[in-house]
């Protein structure tokens, strides 16, 4: 698909989905883009975003991405809650959106 000008290429994970324009559902476990593309650029934006910000007290091992939180003296390693860089590759489903408070959980978009 690259090859007939298109800027991304991934697979659906709803099986039988014909080729073509970008569907509701589809998995970026793989996908191959052309240099500079929107889509990966935005993705990426929004995942150093989350790894850079300064969590709220409370926050570090809560439904949310944090590598700092307020008053903590930095962890060893980031807390990534399973999935959640999966769902920035469209910002309406970024978990924060839903993000409440200290410990909330949602289900997955």
């Amino acid at each position: 698909k690259l090859d007939e000008g298109w800027d991304v290429v991934a697979y659906s994970d709803k099986g039988g989905e014909p080729s073509g324009a970008c569907r509701q559902h589809y998995t970026s476990n793989f996908m191959a883009g052309r240099k500079g593309n929107v889509v990966s650029g935005t993705w990426w934006e929004n995942i150093k975003v989350k790894l850079t910000r300064l969590c709220g007290e409370g926050d570090y091992g809560a439904d949310k991405v944090c590598c700092r939180a307020a008053f903590m003296e930095d962890p060893e390693s980031c807390n990534v809650p399973w999935g959640y860089l999966e769902w920035l590759k469209v910002p309406e489903n970024d978990p924060d959106v839903y993000f409440v408070g200290s410990n909330s959980t949602r289900d997955s978009p």
